[in-house]
């Protein structure tokens, strides 16, 4: 060897040796082969008595010593109790072809401790670092190198698994507690990682641990906890890596005393289980990072199972398990976490994902509780079930799935679907939701006291209690869905369950051909629809009970299937009120009207005759309706259809195109009773209930108007916004209107006022059902007023209205064209009665509207002419101020009419007609103000509430005039 040793101490073989530098011992030991104790068996240390300690740093040590460590510290009287510390450290490599690469030991009671430097590499065909304690004492060992051990297969015992360990720590007798820290690398070709072995012969309760904050790369266990009496602990840090190629990755044992382990890093186990805890008095569990177990066909191994998470305990005591947010387990061949107890309680926590081949979540136990809660991910395969509990003697047995958790019997699912919505999947993800809920979610096969399922996540696959095999009783079953739950095939009670409940106020979701066993409260959704080629059919076996959110949903597939039964057979009795609805009423699009399937829907076999209200449907889709025909002979409900709520919607149109018709009505009445009230004063008096004029000052151009005779000519403006709130609907409208217009004084003290006028108007009608109407285009007129010396006055108003037309119909929409055209007559007369302007009216109104037909779902629809006639009357009432900003005359108004109508019935095929509606009496309530001054510019602001047997709407209104 290039380096050498320095040995001291009270009795030295060979002390004419030099002391080289490099090899050095200190304490009370013996150095054997003298003279130099690096020789080409390595570093040996006996010591003699204690402490004892041997240091060895910046060598390179090679050689074959099959017995011992090629450094190693050994007590020198196997009958002298010894502490012994061993630190390797520096630049140093052991190259060992034999049993151990650095090894200490003690015979006696005495403790070990063992240190392995950062820079330091331990090559060995058998063991690579070893501390063994004979009888009493405990061991701690420190790895920060790199540790390859078992590098051949010379040193592996095939019945124990032994002889090859990267690290190996065995205490035996008194306080034989062990302690392993790895912080660097250790691997084994051909044997187990790391090693913990204590607690054998020892009278009082001791820990053995592994801390892995480094790597373990093993053939067989990774990391091996054994404690004959005390807790047995592994924990992986959050650096910490942990592979098993050909056994369990991470083991944890206590044969009196518990077992924990707390993984924050990886564990994985190629051909095995990822962790395996047993522990006698408990099993503990906490997974905070990822865990992957599998099995490698072809690759023989000794092991049976492949759980990701193995917690059991083997006496009695608690088993809690725990996956955390944010942590994974993966068993592509197994269970990924099996808790199991002989005869006390299981609990297993899952905040994270886990995915398995088999079961999800396991519970197994002889006696005690089980408790399962999932606000994370279960997706397994096994035909047990993504959450299986099995066993006899239960107390209780809970399992819930919060908001948050979702739960599917298919490990490859990513995607669900909505309710009712399965279409919207691609091919592949169909196959893999019908696979999810064709399988079992929730499985409860074992006898107890009681049993309950809660769901207020989402669940997809079937929950069974105690349905099929050899299973004991259960005393009372509960299912508790608040969330989704998705099934297709049985589910429900066994005969083994003496009394059970299930309670929906979530959505329950049946696919394809299903049972409940069971009866059902309903407070939430029921859908019932196809899957693949098969039709939606569920038998509830027991009574049914519809709450006050009761809903049940099914698809046309199920209906229109050639099977006659019903898509809902009640086997027990029905109570209460369910609203029933079509997942997919587009699918009735292009079916003529006798080919639109009627099957039947619902089926009631109990004896208490449910009555027809028990099943209600009223849904729109286009023109169609849906509804329920109850046959009482049979207590059976058929899908039938009439045009009902299309026909009252299409029904407005006429009343919405004259509504923007009579929009320019108003606004050229609006504009020539504006033009009155700044007609110039007359020159003779009149009596006071007679025509005149309030006594204002003078308007300048009012005198010049009057003196000139001269036209004047004007142009104004008018937006228009109103809100309606009608009968199933409410209407919002909007207009701009202006126009231009000359007023032209004739003899005998009469004026003419000529005007045309222009609009875009629109209005928008939204009904309760979902339906709406929207109306808009441009409108065109003339109007024309004669006013009188002694205060009358004649208006009329001619008026055309473009209606363009957009219509929704309930998920269908469409477009057509029409128009409205028309006319108003108003007279009335102008008087004062004191400081107040009176003025009493009365108008009559014609108008002729109509609208294009259209086809919609291979149904006609024809729009009959509609002719309006209207007659009213009212009275205005005004008063006029003078202020700083020019004259301003607050106003006030009402009108009573009537209108009759004829014609504008709406036809949809032949099945029915609807007549136009807003006729009968009216009334309108108005309210503003007009600002002028003596310069020709006006401004009017003005509120309006009208009433008629359909509708009240409130608008505003602002104008603007200038003469020019």
């Amino acid at each position: 060897m290039s380096n050498s040793i320095l040995a001291m101490g009270m009795m030295v073989v060979g002390s004419a040796a030099p002391a080289w530098a490099g090899c050095t011992t200190t304490g009370n030991v013996n150095i054997s082969n003298p003279p130099g104790a690096c020789g080409a068996d390595g570093v040996y240390g006996w010591a003699e008595s204690g402490p004892a300690s041997l240091h060895v740093s910046d060598m390179t040590v090679e050689g074959g010593n099959a017995d011992y460590g090629l450094i190693s510290l050994r007590v020198a009287n196997p009958l002298t109790g010894i502490d012994l510390s061993l630190t390797v450290d520096g630049q140093t490599i052991v190259n060992s072809t034999g049993a151990q690469g650095v090894m200490a030991r003690t015979e006696a009671d005495g403790d070990i401790d063992i240190t392995i430097g950062s820079t330091v590499t331990v090559n060995s065909n058998g063991a690579g670092v070893t501390g063994w304690n004979v009888n009493g004492g405990s061991i701690t060992i420190v790895n920060d190198g790199t540790v390859h051990a078992g590098l051949t297969d010379d040193y592996t015992s095939h019945g124990s698994d032994a002889g090859s360990e990267g690290i190996d720590a065995t205490a035996n007798g008194i306080g034989s507690s062990v302690s392993i820290t790895n912080n660097g690398q250790v691997t084994s070709t051909f044997g187990r990682g790391i090693y913990a072995d204590g607690g054998s012969g020892a009278e009082d309760p001791v820990a053995v641990t592994i801390d892995n904050q480094g790597s373990i790369d093993a053939w067989l266990a990774g990391a091996r906890a054994i404690d004959y009496l005390g807790t047995a602990t592994v924990i992986n840090g959050v650096d910490g890596v942990i592979l098993s190629h050909n056994r369990q990755g991470v083991v944890a044992w206590s044969a009196d005393g518990d077992a924990v382990a707390v993984n924050h890093g990886s564990v994985t186990s190629e051909n095995g289980s990822a962790i395996v805890v047993w522990g006698s008095d408990s099993a503990t569990i906490d997974n905070y990072g990822s865990i992957v177990s599998g099995q490698t066909i072809g690759r023989v191994t000794t092991q049976t199972h492949f759980y990701g998470i193995d917690g059991y305990t083997q006496v009695e005591g608690a088993t809690v398990i725990t996956n955390h947010a944010g942590a994974t387990i993966s068993a592509t061949a197994d269970d990924g976490i099996f808790g199991r107890n002989e005869s006390g309680s299981v609990a297993i926590v899952n905040d994270g994902s886990v995915w398995a081949a088999g079961a999800g979540l396991h519970a197994q136990t002889a006696g005690g509780a089980v408790t399962i809660s999932n606000s994370g991910l279960v997706a397994a395969d096994g035909e047990g079930g993504a959450i299986d509990v099995d066993g006899a003697g239960l107390t209780t047995v809970e399992v819930s799935n919060a908001a948050s958790g979702l739960v599917a019997a298919a490990s490859q699912l990513e995607t669900y679907a909505a309710p009712g919505h399965l279409a919207d999947l691609s091919a592949p993800e169909q196959e893999i939701f019908a696979s999810a809920v064709s399988g079992t979610a929730v499985n409860i096969s074992a006898s107890a006291g009681s049993a309950t399922v809660e769901n207020a996540g989402t669940l997809l696959g079937n929950i069974r209690i105690a349905l099929g095999g050899d299973i004991s009783e259960i005393g009372a079953a509960t299912i508790e869905n608040a969330g989704l739950w998705a099934f297709s095939g049985e589910s429900g009670f066994g005969t083994a369950v003496e009394t059970s409940s299930l309670a929906n106020t979530g959505t329950i979701w049946s696919l394809g051909d299903s049972v409940l066993d069971s009866a059902l409260d309903n407070d939430g959704a029921l859908y019932v629809t196809s899957l693949g080629d098969t039709a939606g059919r569920l038998t509830i076996t027991g009574d049914y009970a519809g709450g006050t959110a009761s809903t049940f949903v099914f698809d046309t597939a199920s209906l229109s299937a050639t099977a006659g039964d019903a898509v809902l057979t009640i086997e027990g009795d029905v109570t209460g009120v369910t609203k029933v609805s079509l997942a997919d009423p587009s699918a009735l699009s292009g079916l003529d009207w006798d080919q639109l399937p009627r099957g039947t829907v619902v089926q009631a076999e109990g004896s208490n005759n449910a009555g027809a209200s028990s099943f209600t449907m009223r849904q729109n889709y286009g023109l169609l309706t849906l509804g329920l025909d109850y046959a009482a002979s049979d207590q059976s409900w058929h899908l039938g259809y009439d045009t009902d709520a299309a026909g009252q919607t299409l029904s407005r149109l006429n009343q919405a195109g004259r509504y923007l018709l009579e929009s320019q009505f108003d606004a050229a009445e609006d504009r020539l009773a504006w033009l009155r009230a700044d007609r110039p004063k007359a020159a003779a008096a009149v009596p006071a209930t007679a025509y005149a004029e309030p006594d204002r000052p003078a308007d300048p151009a009012a005198q010049a108007i009057a003196a000139s005779n001269q036209p004047v000519y004007a142009a104004w403006a008018r937006t228009v916004g109103a809100y309606g709130d009608g009968d199933g609907y409410l209407r919002r409208s909007g207009a701009i209107e202006g126009g231009l217009d000359g007023r032209f004084s004739l003899d005998g003290g009469r004026d003419l006022v000529l005007g045309l006028f222009a609009s875009y108007g629109a209005t928008r009608l939204s009904f309760t059902d979902g339906d709406r109407e929207t109306l808009a285009g441009a409108g065109v007129g003339a109007y024309a007023g004669l006013s009188f010396a002694n205060g009358a006055f004649v208006d009329t108003t001619l008026a055309w209205q473009q209606l363009d037309t957009d219509i929704d119909l309930s998920g269908l929409s469409t477009s057509q064209d029409g128009s409205s055209v028309g006319g108003r007559i108003t007279v009335g007369r102008r008087m004062t009665q004191g400081s107040f302007e009176l003025t009493p009216v009365a108008a009559i109104s014609a108008s002729l509207t109509r609208f294009d037909g259209f086809t919609m779902q291979d149904l006609g629809v024809g729009f009959e002419n509609s002719a309006a006639f209207a007659a009213e009357a009212g009275f205005d009432v005004a008063r006029t101020w003078s202020t700083a900003l020019g004259e301003l005359k607050p106003f006030a108004g009402w009108r009573v009419g009537d209108r009759v109508l004829s014609g504008g019935d709406v036809s949809i095929s032949d099945i029915a007609s609807y007549a136009d509606v807003s006729d009968g009496v009216f009334g309108r309530l108005d309210i503003g103000a007009i600002l002028s001054n003596g310069n020709g510019a006006a401004a009017k602001l003005a509120a309006n509430l009208r009433r008629d047997a359909d509708e009240t709407t409130w608008d505003i209104r602002l104008s603007a005039g200038m003469d020019f």
